[in-house]
């Protein structure tokens, strides 16, 4: 089962893993790994993503892991002042 919950603060780590791996993993039939690298990095990073989200509305889908063992992030939206 998925949930949609409103992006927090302390969400910034697991965006940008789910970024980081969206693009090196969902993408790469699409482009070479110099293209890859330069979109997304070497390795999720955090703390830009906590820089990024910051001032920005959004919302998280988890996925409900085993019982007993929480909800994991697996996707993100934000929308920003602008509305892109």
């Amino acid at each position: 089962m998925v949930t949609i919950r409103e992006l927090g603060p302390g969400d910034a780590a697991q965006a940008a893993r789910i970024f980081f791996f969206a693009v090196q993993e969902g993408t790469r039939d699409l482009y070479s790994a110099a293209q890859r690298r330069a979109w997304a990095g070497d390795a999720p990073d955090p703390q830009r993503w906590e820089a990024r989200l910051a001032g920005m509305q959004g919302f998280v889908a988890e996925a409900a892991a085993a019982p007993g063992g929480g909800a994991a992030p697996v996707g993100f939206i934000t929308v920003d002042a602008t509305g892109f």
